[in-house]
């Protein structure tokens, strides 16, 4: 059962050398023919909003049938999720969308990145998936992930890099569930409303929520700055509250915090930041 995509409109030097690989790659989706007008609608509203993005540039020239296939499943999972009835809001109550996601302090001073997605695949109920029987092993397993040029998610070009990025972050959730996919979203340009929209329903459909962060605008940090990983797991729209699980080794800033709304929101607006969510 494979289906092919040709002659879609793409736009940009990315968005058209990953056309080439559309034409002559399969992929295995669920039945034999060709995409509805719906399907290639939103696989084109989808590339249109990546097409200049520095991580999906980064992702494509790393793997580009790997870029191919994260566009398609967020397809099918947009699509699927839109033409559903009665998608019920499973973990909220009144003002109130939370999760359950623990602290995980790093095990080292540079993998934020992995003890961060650590507590996200706690808060999934995925960390049984992970190779190792401590928590430092299983950082070391989701770091090498991709930083170890053994492995099966690695990185085919460029060098060792002191944080998984975005996009692997991403790409490594959801191959780990089936709904309700995982995407990265530029925080420069986003708006404060659309923030809150995508903290809150990634959060009642039980995805935590992780902000590819700069720290300074969080009280607890006093003015610190640092590049870093945080989990979002708790937000009180009543208040204007979120809860902040934090994995820094220094247990001056690590735990979990409440801060405002808008200070979260402060931590990805800008260049080169992502918020990480459903």
């Amino acid at each position: 059962m494979r289906r092919i995509i040709k002659n879609v409109k793409l736009c940009g030097a990315i968005i058209a050398m990953l056309l080439i690989v559309m034409s002559e790659k399969a992929v295995v989706f669920a039945d034999e023919s060709e995409p509805t007008e719906e399907e290639l609608d939103m696989f084109q509203k989808i590339l249109d909003y990546y097409e200049s993005d520095p991580e999906f540039e980064k992702m494509y020239e790393n793997n580009p049938d790997r870029a191919y296939e994260y566009i398609w499943k967020l397809v099918y999972d947009k699509l699927q999720n839109d033409n559903a009835n009665s998608l019920r809001y499973t973990n909220s109550y009144g003002t109130v969308a939370y999760c359950t996601v623990p602290v995980k302090t790093q095990s080292t001073n540079s993998n934020c990145s992995a003890a961060t997605l650590l507590q996200t695949m706690y808060g999934l109920g995925k960390q049984g998936n992970i190779y190792g029987t401590i928590d430092a092993a299983k950082m070391s397993t989701l770091y090498n992930y991709y930083n170890d040029p053994t492995a099966p998610g690695a990185r085919q070009q460029g060098g060792l890099n002191d944080s998984l990025l975005a996009y692997e972050i991403a790409d490594y959730l959801d191959n780990q569930i089936t709904i309700r996919l995982y995407s990265y979203y530029q925080g420069a340009n986003m708006l404060y409303s659309t923030f809150k929209n995508k903290v809150w329903d990634s959060l009642v459909y039980n995805r935590p929520v992780l902000l590819h962060a700069v720290t300074d605008t969080l009280p607890y940090y006093n003015g610190n700055t640092y590049y870093h990983y945080l989990s979002v797991d708790y937000y009180d729209k009543s208040a204007d509250t979120m809860r902040i699980k934090d994995c820094h080794y220094d247990s001056t800033y690590g735990g979990s915090h409440i801060v405002t709304t808008y200070q979260a929101y402060g931590t990805i607006h800008r260049q080169g930041r992502y918020l990480i969510s459903y």
